[in-house]
């Protein structure tokens, strides 16, 4: 495969030198040339240029008025500045003022300057890695101040649930009356437990690198469902599963098992529902490409705000949302390490769908 060519922009008024140029390093470089600094704006904004040439002496504008101009629409490009030693206080003011990366003195030497534009490239791919690396880090942060949000908000809940029944428990002695209080206190250290777990899968999602290996994903499922038994107490829900395609798939295990449980244990968690007897179906299938699994219950919808914040947490975008809740900010990051989706519809007519769709490692 041949390596991409340096994109060059050259923006001289002295037709020769631009001749000169593009007989020099067209076989090395990408190179655009042009007398008019008009012209030049408009090749940088119709390609993608990676070095700025201008020379210092024109008729219209300075090289460094040129470069200044161009700054802030184009700041990505490394700006060079080309010049005579009579200009060299404009050089050493252009340089201060962050305008160029550095000059060349005229008249250019063809080696030199090839190595000039190749030192100029690295710089530019350095700094657009850095970029983009600042911007990821950014990104975690708001990631990270999100879950810390969720997290404590998820830890207090439960805890100030269970101190208000301990409360009312101290001086109750009937044990029909206690009986309710004492199945809230379940329910609300089920919650702990499904916090603990998933800060602790939040970790493993963090820290583990992705693995793909071949495992039977319709035994997987049938055990995340014979495990969530106390999920079925608690809120009286059934399973239905069906399931197609071969049962065998090549992926990451552990991070397909988080994301399954997540959603099914936070989908139970979520219904807006008093019904004491809900059904919940699972539609699982092996497409080959894809492993694909959804969950459908009808009698339930999402409320609308927090749909619209769940379609963003879930388009791929940047984010942050402190009201989504841990689990869906587990499920969003697992489903990015194994570039999986999670689309989701819910209606009052037709109940609440969510589907994970997740990309397989085919042959293995």
């Amino acid at each position: 495969m041949s390596k991409e060519k340096i994109s060059v922009l050259y923006l001289d008024d002295e037709e020769h030198n631009l001749i000169s140029f593009r007989a020099a390093f067209r076989r090395d470089f990408e190179v655009f040339v042009t007398t008019k600094p008009a012209e030049a704006a408009e090749m940088l904004a119709s390609n993608d240029i990676q070095i700025i040439i201008a020379d210092q002496k024109m008729p219209e504008i300075s090289g460094t008025e040129f470069l200044e101009l161009i700054k802030t629409e184009h700041p990505d490009p490394i700006r060079l500045l080309l010049t005579g030693y009579a200009d060299i206080q404009a050089v050493i003011d252009a340089i201060n003022k962050g305008q160029i990366y550095r000059y060349i003195s005229k008249p250019w030497n063809e080696q030199d300057l090839k190595l000039i534009i190749e030192n100029a490239h690295d710089y530019y791919t350095a700094k657009r890695g850095l970029k983009v690396s600042n911007r990821e880090l950014q990104q975690a942060l708001t990631n990270l101040e999100s879950v810390v949000y969720c997290a404590s908000q998820e830890l207090n809940t439960p805890m100030a649930s269970i101190r208000g029944v301990l409360d009312s428990l101290q001086n109750e002695n009937d044990t029909a009356i206690r009986k309710p209080f004492i199945s809230h206190i379940e329910n609300a250290v089920l919650k702990l437990e499904l916090f603990a777990n998933n800060l602790l899968n939040y970790n493993r999602n963090s820290s583990t690198p992705v693995v793909a290996e071949l495992f039977n994903v319709k035994q997987l499922l049938e055990e995340l469902l014979l495990g969530l038994a106390s999920f079925k107490t608690a809120y009286g829900v059934s399973f239905s599963l069906a399931f197609s395609g071969e049962p065998e798939i090549i992926s990451d295990q552990m991070r397909i098992k988080i994301a399954i449980q997540n959603l099914l244990v936070n989908a139970i968690e979520e219904a807006q529902t008093e019904s004491d007897s809900r059904v919940v179906e699972l539609q699982a299938e092996n497409r080959g490409k894809v492993f694909v699994l959804r969950y459908n219950e009808k009698g339930w919808a999402l409320p609308e705000k927090k749909m619209e914040r769940l379609k963003v947490m879930f388009s791929g975008n940047s984010y942050s949302d402190t009201e989504c809740g841990l689990g869906a900010h587990l499920l969003r990051e697992v489903l990015y390490k194994i570039q999986g989706k999670a689309e989701i519809s819910s209606s009052s007519a037709e109940g609440t769908a969510i589907q994970l769709t997740i990309p397989l490692h085919v042959g293995a």
